[in-house]
């Protein structure tokens, strides 16, 4: 009897086998592995998404509800809020979509200047560039009707990083088990087919 060592690739390495009806051959192994992995893969950085999308955005707006900023009067800076140290905030605050309309920004100025300023600003947006200064003495509110929507949106509970790696091993996990799984699959559909 002859033990076969294992090794991490036989892990990942669909089972050759015949089957009377129709063929599965290493081609259509290997795609069929690399389709899972891709789906398992996807679970992953999905997960990481997630996770980027609670630290990063989620600490905006938990640091305004947290300063009370509910209106325009109440607005705060970033360094206010103590968020001037990571360029992350600022570009999520530029770019990200759901935060733009999750918080928004305080008007300082007069209208004739809040048209020149609206103008300058899309104008920057276009070419992608923003003032440093600019950006940094913006002040940022969540008015009270949109409060309850950013509580929930951004809430801190769930899963951080422990769930990352719980759910990276389990997708690991889950990729074994299809992988595993897919000749005895095959063999109940050629049975079924016989």
């Amino acid at each position: 009897m002859t033990v076969q060592a294992l090794s991490l690739a036989s892990f990942f390495t669909i089972e050759a086998r015949e089957y009377v009806h129709f063929s599965f051959n290493a081609a259509a192994r290997n795609t069929l592995r690399n389709v899972i992995l891709a789906f398992c893969i996807g679970i992953l950085l999905a997960s990481l998404y997630m996770l980027y999308q609670k630290l990063v955005p989620g600490n905006i707006v938990r640091a305004i509800l947290q300063a009370k900023a509910h209106t325009p009067d109440a607005a705060k800076t970033l360094t206010e809020l103590g968020l001037d140290k990571n360029p992350l905030y600022r570009f999520e605050l530029r770019r990200n979509a759901v935060l733009k309309k999750t918080v928004l920004r305080a008007a300082k100025q007069s209208t004739s200047e809040a048209k020149d300023e609206s103008t300058s600003q899309s104008e920057s947006e276009a070419t992608g560039k923003t003032q440093e200064g600019a950006a940094e003495e913006e002040r940022f509110y969540i008015p009270e009707e949109g409060k309850y929507r950013a509580e929930v949106r951004f809430d801190k509970k769930g899963n951080g990083v422990v769930g990352l790696v719980v759910t990276a091993v389990l997708t690991v996990v889950l990729a074994i088990l299809l992988i595993k799984l897919t000749p005895a699959v095959l063999g109940m559909i050629d049975n079924l087919l016989g």
